[in-house]
């Protein structure tokens, strides 16, 4: 190399895509840091990068200087020469007066040069490139002591092809090394498509495809835009362009591969085809028994090295290597590649990790092996390791063998059920029915998958008629699967409204788990009867039966999610808001991997009733319109139907300013024309709305009409949730009607039923509802409340907040205390708050008591302090005492 090109940026033959993201990022590098560390095999666009940012960094008014390294520099001294040449120019240091730097260098003394950056007194930027060609212990050793003695005045961007060898220990420990690598520089679609061409006109997945193909290699793109440029077709070539391709192929020859030792090239074409590359691994397929060393040396050479884990440990080959290196090996032994894919599948097995030893014996052309592995193994991948969409993958592949190996095609029809294609698994099911009937010829396995489909599938009246026979044909069989049966059907009875049946089921169930208990079962068996106890009414119970269950048998992560999500159902309906929003936020983002719509569901309901809280209506209708699709695809069009009625309630149960500002008069107008209910249960829970959609509709009669059968329904059922919200549109009817003694009789017995179970939030949902009635209702609870329950009390506090002149119009008994509280301006509810702090209640209680926010309750904390002159609780409850105003 030329000495001037050593110490000026390379000038490209093509116009440089500029890339602002990275660009931007190195130069807030340089500006916050002492070393920016590019390091990237060849073709990822390091000079360029180098070059671009230079630019950048010179044109903000800083210093900086260029040397590019060539293999000469390896020795230190030679090195600092350089390094010293490529600052002199115009940078303070005279070129031409040597005798000192000369003396210095000839010792290979890097301190002199770092004193001479500091006697400049001005900071420096160096961009060194292609450090790996001189990349010695000598060097390494005295760059590590220039930039160490220079007191923060030098920061050098270096590039190179493989991790220096710089120790940089303290730098890093404070932060001040940062490190670009292949997958920063990799092209974004954007960027891809604006190297390749504007004009293109190529589809959106056409150039995700060449991403995925290249994996954003700058040099595999260029080359894809000149392939462009001369009439290939950009769709062709995001079929067909791998490492195989001739030009690519010369290239990585050319400037990789034939630069390497014999014995890492042997190695190289012997791990080519592995997915997933560790030293034991290498050491079997290659049989060398320096496959360790080599290994090793693979990775600090970067040789297109991606690490799958921090320590190295395990890497994967960059695509188009791979196939660059399989296409050398298939030349020089055509059968190498299957041997080491052989070799992989028994190492694989012995391992236990059966997914890869199928697909490797699929690769190494023995499929037989690999079907043979599927069958054996299909229980324990699907059953135990929940492996199935790995599973499907590879019955997939192997489906011409199905009609061999019918075990395949049974495991396989399970994998599809646990996937959520319940349909797939019918049909499935009824096309295979002679190969099953092989497999099973006693018949009760498929009895039970038959089982399992309809149930999945909503098919409620096939279930509860399969349930039944399949428990009579073998009353001895395992536990687990008798309790999965009968909890199946226990949930198939509760949606046909029997609740005696299902209650029933559930019993049998438990004695099945008592007799052979798993983490598992027990999870699974506490969760699906704490969302029964929600149906019936029973959230505080639902709440203890999931608390007691994760206390004492943890279950698996995403059977715990699943739990959380029902426990959060619980908490939300008990008022427990900020325990039910830590649950969701934790849980809710595995919702579409959970087999029950029913759980599914409650997510949905709490998440959405939750951003009402926090973010308002809109942002609660755009939750679940965003559901929609996940709800098709995973639980069919029976939960689709299910969000609509989830969302029209949500709607119905707003103020009626708010529904005017959301424009959702179509949304109501609409409940009459929702699909066809599946099941009573959601038949009843249709009426419902439609009673509430009358109501808000200004038709009051024909909303008791609608009511009417739902309430009777629902006490005889035991479903006393529903029971209370229609006891609330019932009451609201009635008051809209005229009738206010039948409205407060029916109110006031759903407000005791309610605060008697816990159903805080099935009242106060319905607030809007009954606004109505709030100034009837505080003329009313005064004389009742000395036989409320604290609980009921509390809930009529909270409906009556809307009206507060009329409830202090109604406490002619508190006139004294009000009179009191006035001499030091306290309003009703600060002096509600100062008489639970007297009694010793913590913020929470207050907040629970109140039903007001925390934040809410230290704002009318605050607001006391100020009145009564106090610092402390403590001390505004003597304040309070000494003005009379406590006893």
């Amino acid at each position: 190399m030329a000495s001037r090109d050593k110490f000026s940026p390379p000038a490209f033959k093509l116009p440089l895509i500029r890339r602002q993201r990275l660009i931007e990022a190195v130069c807030a590098s340089i500006a916050g840091n002492t070393v920016s560390l590019i390091v990237a095999p060849t073709g990822s666009g390091k000079s360029a990068l180098l070059v671009q940012a230079m630019e950048a960094w010179c044109a903000q008014g800083g210093e900086a200087a260029w040397y590019a390294c060539d293999h000469f520099d390896a020795e230190a001294g030679r090195f600092l020469f350089m390094f010293e040449q490529a600052i002199a120019d115009d940078r303070g240091i005279d070129s031409d007066n040597r005798s000192t730097i000369e003396t210095l260098l000839s010792s290979s003394d890097p301190k002199g040069l770092a004193d001479t950056i500091v006697a400049r007194g001005r900071r420096l930027v160096v961009f060194i490139d292609n450090l790996h060609l001189c990349d010695s212990e000598e060097t390494a050793s005295a760059l590590d002591m220039l930039i160490r003695e220079s007191r923060g005045l030098l920061h050098v961007v270096i590039g190179a092809r493989r991790t220096p060898r710089l120790t940089l220990g303290s730098l890093r420990l404070h932060g001040l090394v940062r490190e670009f690598d292949a997958a920063d520089l990799a092209f974004s679609g954007e960027e891809a498509r604006h190297l390749i061409g504007n004009d293109c006109r190529a589809d959106a997945d056409v150039i995700e495809r060449i991403i995925q193909r290249t994996e954003g290699w700058v040099a595999g793109l260029q080359l894809v835009r000149l392939l462009v440029l001369a009439g290939t077709s950009l769709r062709r070539l995001a079929e067909e362009f791998s490492g195989a391709d001739q030009d690519v192929g010369q290239f990585l020859n050319e400037e990789v591969f034939r630069t390497l030792p014999p014995s890492l090239r042997r190695y190289l074409l012997h791990v080519a085809a592995l997915d997933c590359i560790s030293a034991e691994l290498s050491e079997v397929v290659t049989g060398d028994p320096e496959a360790h060393r080599l290994f090793q040396e693979m990775q600090e050479r970067n040789l297109f090295v991606m690490p799958l884990d921090r320590r190295g440990t395990q890497v994967r080959l960059h695509a188009m290597f791979r196939d660059f290196l399989a296409g050398q090996a298939m030349r020089e032994d055509p059968a190498l590649i299957l041997r080491c894919l052989r070799r992989a599948a028994l190492w694989h097995h012995g391992k236990g990790e059966w997914i890869e030893a199928i697909d490797y014996a699929f690769r190494a052309g023995d499929p037989a092996l690999a079907a043979e592995w599927l069958e054996r193994r299909a229980p324990d991948l699907l059953t135990r390791r929940g492996e199935t969409a790995r599973f499907l993958n590879c019955a997939d592949r192997l489906a011409g063998l199905e009609g061999e190996r019918p075990g395949i095609i049974f495991w396989r029809i399970w994998a599809t059920l646990f996937s959520g294609d319940y349909d797939r698994a019918g049909i499935l099911i009824d096309e295979h029915d002679e190969a099953l009937r092989r497999y099973d010829p006693g018949g009760h396995q498929l009895g039970l998958l038959r089982f399992m489909i309809a149930f999945f599938a909503h098919h409620h009246a096939d279930a509860l008629a399969l349930g039944p026979q399949w428990l009579d044909s073998d009353p001895d069989g395992t536990a687990f699967d008798r309790a999965a049966v009968l909890i199946g059907m226990a949930l198939c009875h509760r949606t046909q409204l029997d609740m005696a049946s299902a209650l029933k089921c559930w019993d049998l169930a438990r004695q099945e788990l008592a007799r052979a208990p798993t983490a598992y079962g027990l999870a699974w068996i506490a969760t699906l009867s704490a969302h029964l106890m929600l149906v019936q009414g029973r959230p505080l119970a639902a709440a203890r039966e999931i608390e007691a269950m994760l206390a004492g048998h943890p279950p698996t992560d995403l059977m715990r999610s699943t739990a959380e999500l029902v426990l959060a159902a619980a908490y939300y309906e008990c008022g427990h808001i900020d325990q039910a929003r830590l649950l969701i936020r934790r849980s809710l983002h595995t919702i579409a991997q959970h087999g029950s719509i029913d759980v599914a569901l409650c997510g949905w309901r709490v998440a959405a009733r939750l951003a009402v809280l926090d973010h308002g209506a809109a942002a609660a209708l755009d939750l679940l319109r965003g559901v929609e699709l996940l709800s098709i695809r995973r639980f069919g069009t029976a939960a689709l139907h299910r969000v609509h009625l989830l969302r029209a309630e949500l709607i119905l149960d707003l103020d009626p300013e708010v529904r005017r500002g959301l424009q959702a008069g179509d949304a109501i107008d609409g409940v009459g024309a929702l699909a066809e209910p599946d099941t009573p249960e959601t038949a009843e829970w249709h009426r419902l709305l439609n009673a509430k959609r009358h109501l808000v509709s200004g038709h009051p009669r024909r909303a008791i009409a609608d009511i009417l059968p739902v309430l009777a329904a629902a006490r005889t059922g035991g479903r006393l949730r529903l029971w209370v919200q229609a006891a609330c549109v019932k009451a609201a009817a009635h008051q809209a009607d005229g009738e206010t003694t039948f409205a407060l009789r029916t109110l006031m017995e759903a407000i005791e039923q309610a605060g008697a179970l816990g159903l805080r939030q099935a009242i106060i949902e319905q607030k809007a509802v009954l606004r109505p009635l709030a100034a009837a209702l505080a003329l009313h609870w005064r004389p009742a409340q000395g036989g409320l329950a604290p609980a009921a009390a509390a809930l009529v506090e909270h409906l009556t907040g809307t009206a507060p002149a009329l409830v202090e119009a109604a406490d002619d008994d508190e006139a004294l205390a009000d009179d009191l509280a006035a001499a030091v301006q306290l309003s009703r509810k600060e002096y509600r708050v100062l008489v639970m702090v007297s009694q010793g209640l913590t913020n929470v209680q207050i907040m629970e008591r109140l039903f007001v926010s925390l934040s809410a309750v230290k704002w009318h904390l605050s607001n006391i302090f100020d009145k009564l002159g106090a610092r402390s609780r403590t001390a505004a409850v003597a304040r309070a005492r000494a003005l009379g105003l406590l006893e």
